[in-house]
């Protein structure tokens, strides 16, 4: 077994420029990948310096995120040291849940009013159809069928 470097998140936090993240008490720096990162460069140095945990997790990341994430490893946290307040991870912030959620709602309700139109412009159309066919019919019928002969 190979001894891993052990590094402090005071270190962790001098290379918070460099992009370093920790996730899983594992320090990596992702710094060459922020580009090719499928979530853009701004979710990875949102999260430097810092504990990105949570945020990997809750994202999903998979066994092929994992084994990419192999290729940036730096070390290991030292566990005798701790973390600035921070520097703690927590997740997406519920501001930006919550705003997630707004904009979601007002996508779906700008569809559904969408619809809604649609459906009444067709009607409206076929209401006019049927009309007009109504009209023809009624005169057709009364012009042709002689009454009570």
């Amino acid at each position: 077994m190979s001894s891993q470097r052990k590094i402090t998140w005071e270190e962790v936090a001098k290379n918070q420029n460099s992009n370093w993240i920790v996730i899983e008490d594992t320090v990596y720096d992702p710094s060459t990948y922020l580009d090719s990162h499928p979530g853009g460069p701004a979710v990875l140095q949102n999260r430097a310096g810092k504990d990105a945990t949570q945020d990997f997790l809750d994202t999903g990341h998979g066994a092929v995120a994992r084994r990419k994430l192999e290729e940036f490893k730096v070390g290991i946290i030292d566990q005798s040291s701790q973390p600035a307040q921070w520097q703690k991870g927590g997740g997406t912030p519920v501001n930006a849940q919550k705003f997630a959620l707004i904009v979601v709602a007002v996508a779906i309700m700008t569809l559904f009013c969408k619809f809604l139109c649609f459906c009444q412009t067709h009607l409206r159309k076929n209401k006019k159809i049927r009309k007009k066919e109504y009209n023809l019919l009624s005169s057709f019928f009364q012009s042709n069928l002689p009454l009570g002969q």
